[in-house]
């Protein structure tokens, strides 16, 4: 049996990651910004009183960030943990399209394969991947007092 997918949306494309992946979804709040990390990629989350990396779900899948943020996928990678701040989550999927979509409308990616669902375009996300290009984006801008930015997750 396959696994299902967790639906959503960011900006006006269609994304499904395995449900699996999805530690919890919640509410998005306003991050607070990280030190060197503009508001526009990411930043800071309280949830139930503990802080939550997150970043802009557009950011980490198009270069383009997203303006609107309704909830947060939490995803967990060794133990750490990192919010994707996406549009809104529609549902779950019990089974995925597999018609590979034209490239040339997709959001370029190297995380998402896109698919023909019906007439809709769909990106199928790699959430190991995600996770590391999001973590990628929080600390690559944080270089350390001379040093090489950090490449380690939080």
């Amino acid at each position: 049996m396959a696994s299902p997918w967790l639906r959503f949306k960011i900006g006006d494309s269609a994304c499904a990651i395995p449900l699996h992946a999805v530690v919890e979804v919640t509410s998005a709040g306003t991050p607070r910004l990280i030190p060197l990390v503009p508001l526009r990629v990411g930043g800071i989350l309280n949830v139930r009183g503990e802080p939550l990396p997150v970043v802009n779900g557009g950011v980490v899948l198009s270069d383009q960030p997203s303006d609107i943020h309704r909830h947060v996928l939490v995803l967990e990678h060794e133990h750490a943990r990192i919010g994707i701040l996406v549009g809104h989550v529609s549902r779950i999927e019990r089974t995925m399209p597999s018609t590979p979509a034209d490239d040339d409308a997709a959001m370029s990616c190297a995380h998402v394969r896109w698919v023909t669902d019906g007439d809709e375009r769909l990106g199928l996300v790699d959430p190991e991947a995600l996770f590391q290009r999001a973590t990628e984006l929080l600390t690559e801008q944080r270089p350390l007092m001379g040093e090489e930015p950090c490449q380690s997750v939080f």
